[in-house]
């Protein structure tokens, strides 16, 4: 073959290799450009999913705080359904099946008190409870909370539970909550003394149906080209 080639004249040598040569530059031009187009498509669908990512970022930034603003409108709304502000009363009263601190809102005891909580419910549809601390445990002085029909009017949050480590400790607590398959918000005060002495709390569960619908239906438009 080699020599067949070199017995071709010169020209036609020339034409071969000049052939061949355009052959190996065309082939690497490309793969080349195929191999920048796909670089291209790449960096585009990145920064189109970055883009993506970032709305919905911001979206759910505003969707969480939309939800801490609901959570807050609540539970001013239930403390100003209350016949007065919240006090520590004097002794003891049975709640459920244990001997708790008498919790006050002007001059009604709220523990076992469920004609507010309902009254909240039927209002807002929303739940309220009523909490209150005990020898260093948290306790349901007054809730809707049922288990086997049964009110939990005197059971103890356990510790371990934000609610009741909040608590434990004088603080607010606001943070997620999923009951039956239900998404909740709960906004949660501490209850102190005019001395500064925590003896309870207030919770506020808000549904979240509305903002996991807008959730939903965002994620539902996130596309990746």
């Amino acid at each position: 073959m080699l020599d067949l080639y070199r017995r071709l004249p010169i020209a036609r040598q020339i034409i071969i290799v000049a052939a061949s040569l355009l052959v190996i530059i065309f082939t690497a031009m490309t793969v080349m450009a195929t191999s920048m187009a796909s670089r291209s498509a790449v960096a585009l669908a990145e920064s189109d999913l970055k883009e993506q990512m970032s709305i919905l970022q911001d979206t759910l930034d505003s969707v969480f705080d939309s939800v801490l603003a609901r959570g807050e409108r609540q539970m001013n709304f239930f403390r100003r359904q209350l016949p007065g502000d919240f006090n520590l009363g004097s002794g003891m009263v049975r709640t459920g099946n244990v001997d708790l601190p008498v919790i006050r809102a002007g001059g009604e005891v709220l523990n076992a008190n469920r004609k507010i909580l309902l009254a909240f419910q039927e209002l807002t549809g929303e739940d309220a409870a009523i909490l209150a601390l005990h020898e260093g445990k948290l306790y349901r002085a007054a809730t809707l909370l049922k288990k086997d029909g049964v009110y939990q009017d005197g059971t103890e949050i356990k510790a371990g539970d934000p609610v009741a480590d909040a608590i434990l400790q004088g603080k607010d607590y606001g943070g997620l909550a999923i009951r039956n398959g239900t998404y909740y918000f709960s906004t949660v005060k501490a209850l102190k003394t005019a001395e500064g002495k925590v003896y309870g709390g207030i919770s506020v569960r808000i549904k979240l149906d509305s903002e996991l619908r807008d959730v939903r239906a965002l994620f539902g438009k996130v596309k990746v080209a």
